[in-house]
């Protein structure tokens, strides 16, 4: 997906990556610290960073699923899917 993509919305996503994805509890402050650094973390809906927070503080890890991803707001996901590299092309209409 090229940079001056745009979304369409989280449902109109195809990810080129298997789902779900485990973090392990070790990597969670990092994301935390770049998701902030990267201006996302606040924009993120509040589920997710709940989620988050809540495997920061165990030792479970995160499981993010498509639906995680679908219900990030479409800036979120670009600004998230350049900074990391992450491949995904809209979903064909139907």
């Amino acid at each position: 997906m090229s940079d001056t993509a745009t979304a369409t919305s989280g449902a109109g996503r195809i990810y080129s990556f298997d789902l779900p994805v485990k973090v392990p509890f070790f990597a969670i402050g990092l994301a935390i610290s770049k998701f902030k650094q990267i201006g996302v973390w606040e924009k993120m809906p509040t589920p997710i960073k709940q989620k988050t927070k809540k495997a920061k503080a165990g030792w479970s890890g995160v499981t993010i699923t498509k639906q995680d991803l679908d219900s990030l707001p479409d800036d979120v996901w670009l600004t998230m899917a350049r900074e990391f590299r992450l491949e995904w092309r809209p979903a064909e209409a139907a």
